[in-house]
């Protein structure tokens, strides 16, 4: 019943943007929205989400990357944002999307397994974890492909074999979530098109260049990626941290080029989140509040950038 409800909130405020922009005698430019990965801490771009549409702010287009491309994805789709928020509440999202709470054990005994006896049909077939994964997304979906949803979406995974940035369009958006939200070690890769592909966020975490080249002219950017570890005193922790230290350097380098060719015309909202786990998946409130909190402070230089940005015609 929740998934099927035929005029969602979002449906009605985009078709509201739409008559605007063709009644109005001015021109504005595209919006698109850059919704980066984090886990749990992905809830907030719910928040963000509902604080844009409350405040008509037109969406164009929507890049997401792992937990970012699954809400990104619920919005095109046509889902109501409140009800999303009611239904993630009630389930059991630790075993729809296969996540462990404790996921080091599961990690250990896949990788022993793999080792001692060759097990590594994912290669070759979805596994049952996969398929879960997949049917779940469908549900979430509506089982759309890219081609029927009236928002232009994107989501990135990576090429597990290659390194290489995939960026998905088209096909089933079922598929691509899978994809873009399989956590190395905690997920098989999931199969797209020939290439074997894992969780975006170690490639591209808050897909701004995707959103421009979905033809985005002003990009709103949502980073829910977590803050460095104030100690680690672990083996574990520090390959941990050493990634993260990793992927935040890369994320640098990326927004740093992404401001050089937009300027003021890119707008990066930042949730605090630091205090949520990557797989809390039964933490909702939090995060979406903070997520709420940021793009309220934001919204003003929203709005101005938008009325700047205008031309007649």
């Amino acid at each position: 019943m929740i998934l099927t409800t035929d005029t969602p909130r979002y449906n009605e405020q985009m078709n509201r943007n739409r008559q605007n922009d063709q009644s109005s005698k001015i021109s504005r430019p595209k919006v698109g929205l850059a919704l980066g990965g984090g886990g749990a801490r992905g809830f907030a771009h719910i928040g963000a989400l509902q604080v844009l549409l409350e405040n008509e702010i037109p969406i164009d287009m929507v890049a997401g990357t792992s937990m970012g491309g699954i809400i990104g994805s619920s919005c095109v789709c046509g889902l109501d944002l409140d009800k999303l928020l009611l239904l993630l509440k009630k389930l059991d999202l630790h075993d729809l999307l296969g996540v462990p709470q404790s996921p080091l054990p599961e990690m250990v005994e896949r990788t022993a397994s793999e080792y001692l006896f060759q097990r590594k049909g994912w290669r070759t077939a979805d596994q049952e974890k996969t398929l879960k994964l997949i049917q779940f997304f469908k549900l979430l979906t509506h089982d759309k492909s890219f081609d029927e949803v009236d928002i232009p979406f994107a989501c990135v995974a990576a090429d597990v074999d290659t390194g290489e940035e995939i960026v998905m369009d088209h096909g089933k958006i079922s598929r691509a979530l899978a994809a873009s939200a399989a956590l190395p070690g905690i997920h098989d890769p999931v199969r797209w098109e020939g290439h074997l592909l894992v969780d975006g966020g170690i490639i591209d975490r808050v897909p701004i260049r995707v959103a421009v080249s979905l033809g985005a002219e002003i990009v709103i950017a949502v980073n829910v990626s977590g803050e460095l570890s104030d100690y680690v005193g672990t083996s574990l922790e520090v390959i941990r941290q050493s990634m993260s230290i990793t992927g935040q350097a890369l994320m640098r380098t990326q927004l740093e080029l992404m401001y050089a060719r937009l300027g003021e015309k890119l707008l990066i909202v930042t949730p605090d989140v630091s205090g949520i786990k990557t797989l809390a998946l039964d933490e909702i409130d939090a995060p979406v509040k903070s997520g709420r909190e940021a793009m309220e402070a934001a919204l003003p230089e929203i709005q101005r950038i938008l009325e700047t940005s205008q031309t007649s015609v």
